[in-house]
């Protein structure tokens, strides 16, 4: 799991009996997932960027990246997903792309990202164009070693409580 944070989707896999490595170059939420999955024997953790990540002898037959792939330096992220997996293994990119904002909230959320962050005010925030523009389909594609399948889209909501969200 790239990128893994709190552990919101290691989760997701692990409460359906898989093995999770999670990849997580902060220490803050690492904290918060080694203490979610204290008892877990199916999660290990490393702190560390991926780019700086080495596998070592394990290979993995699902490399996910919840979220995280924009994050990850677009010049190394497809080749160290691809030689973290197994022969046959699987990428799987997800992440959220929230309905636009309309009237005077997404006028008012547009200038705090104007203000704050004006390289993110270039796209809307949770879409799949990544840092320097790329599309995760279209490099992946570009990729001789990777068989690309498909793109799928699903509408979905879910209320967190804050205690939930971590």
């Amino acid at each position: 799991d790239l990128g893994c944070g709190t552990g919101i989707l290691a989760s997701r896999f692990l409460d359906r009996g898989h093995r999770v490595l999670g990849i997580e170059p902060s220490a803050a939420m690492a904290e918060v997932a080694v203490t979610k999955f204290a008892d877990e024997v199916g999660f290990g953790l490393e702190v560390v960027d991926f780019e700086d990540w080495e596998p070592g002898h394990e290979r993995f037959d699902l490399v996910v990246a919840g979220q995280s792939w924009p994050w990850l330096e677009p010049a190394s992220r497809v080749g160290g997903a691809r030689s973290a997996l197994t022969a046959g293994g699987h990428l799987a990119l997800l992440w959220n792309t929230p309905d636009q904002t309309g009237g005077s909230l997404g006028k008012t959320i547009g200038s705090a990202y104007l203000k704050h962050a004006p390289s993110l005010y270039a796209r809307t925030p949770g879409s799949k164009l990544g840092l320097g523009g790329a599309n995760p389909g279209d490099e992946i594609r570009a990729d001789a070693n990777f068989v690309f399948l498909e793109e799928l889209a699903q509408r979905w909501s879910r209320t967190y409580s804050s205690a939930e969200y971590q």
